[in-house]
């Protein structure tokens, strides 16, 4: 089976952007869903045709087959933090108002607490996801693996990712690739499950 990795782009959006909803639904809808949005896809939605900004397509990389999207995931450092939040804090007032997106601001501040960036000497991978029907291939190793050598080309001496404690599946391959756990964090908010950071050496 050939599978291509390539940018994504503002059209992707209608795969895209379920998969990364998927690749965390608690944490994604407990900053992102409220009265008027019962699901963090509708903010993820709009942003991710938007270029810039952490939830943005320049953002993610995809795998596809048959030029149909299958698989997602982003890589960045810490770097880019101050861009991310110079993007995102406009977007959340534009698409929430700006009392309603306050109260975005401040739960997304606190699940910060949870995904802190790693220095800027170590890659974060984050927002990975496969289509159910297509997990069990080989997909998100490959794009592991893509993020890996692309985290070298960069100089980075590591690569980190944050795994909830309720996904045994993803902790698998991801020790499989040769990630270690180095810490276990507690949920700051309700309705999310502790995570585990792992990393692994360039």
């Amino acid at each position: 089976m050939e599978f291509q990795i390539r940018p994504a782009t503002p059209e992707d959006a209608p795969v895209a952007v379920p998969l990364i909803h998927s690749s965390g639904p608690a944490a994604f809808d407990v900053v992102f869903a409220d009265d008027r949005h019962p699901s963090g896809q509708d903010f993820l939605l709009d942003v991710f045709r938007l270029p810039g900004g952490e939830f943005g397509y320049t953002n993610h990389t995809v795998v596809t087959h048959k030029e149909q999207v299958i698989g997602i995931g982003a890589c960045f450092s810490s770097k880019t933090s101050l861009a991310f939040m110079l993007a995102v804090t406009p977007q959340i007032i534009r698409f929430y108002g700006i009392l309603r997106g306050i109260r975005v601001i401040r739960k997304g501040l606190k699940v910060e607490q949870l995904f802190h960036l790693p220095p800027p000497d170590k890659n974060y991978f984050a927002h990975l996801a496969v289509a159910p029907e297509w997990q069990g291939h080989g997909i998100g190793s490959q794009l592991l693996r893509h993020f890996l050598d692309r985290s070298r080309a960069e100089g980075q001496t590591h690569a980190a990712l944050d795994v909830s404690v309720q996904n045994p599946r993803a902790e698998k391959l991801y020790s499989r690739i040769g990630f270690k756990t180095i810490e276990e964090r507690t949920a700051p908010l309700p309705g999310i499950a502790n995570h585990r950071r792992m990393e692994i050496e360039l």
